[in-house]
């Protein structure tokens, strides 16, 4: 896996778009949290990392222990979606009542920002 920050600039690349993610609002796992905060990483971060590149920008900036949760490939299958915004809440709200509670709206797509397809930002 690419983790989410790999596969959202894989997303943004092709779209020619970019990906304006709230930190905030990501479900992170307090172990998860814990174990980077100790320096623990998975093998496939550096790479990962790589991938992204400079296309990436973080706003403001984050500890790396923080920045490395983006690209943990170690997500479960976790499901990345970009939808009109109109469409986001009813899908949303469709997901609740299906049982995928965990389903959130991370983020928004904005207009390509030069060489940077991702914005990570603390909006909460």
């Amino acid at each position: 896996g690419f983790g989410l920050a790999g596969h959202a600039f894989e997303m943004a690349r092709a779209a020619g778009v970019t990906f304006e993610i709230d930190y905030a609002a990501l479900p992170i796992m307090a172990g998860a949290l814990a174990a980077y905060r100790r320096g623990i990483s998975s093998a496939a971060n550096p790479a990962n990392r790589r991938l992204v590149g400079r296309a990436i920008e973080f706003l403001p900036p984050r500890p790396a222990w923080e920045e490395e949760l983006l690209f943990d490939p170690q997500t479960s299958g976790g499901l990345l979606a970009a939808v009109p915004e109109a469409e986001a809440p009813p899908l949303l709200a469709e997901l609740h009542s299906s049982g995928v509670t965990e389903a959130r709206i991370i983020g928004r797509v904005t207009e390509r920002a030069g060489e940077t397809l991702l914005k990570i930002r603390s909006n909460s």
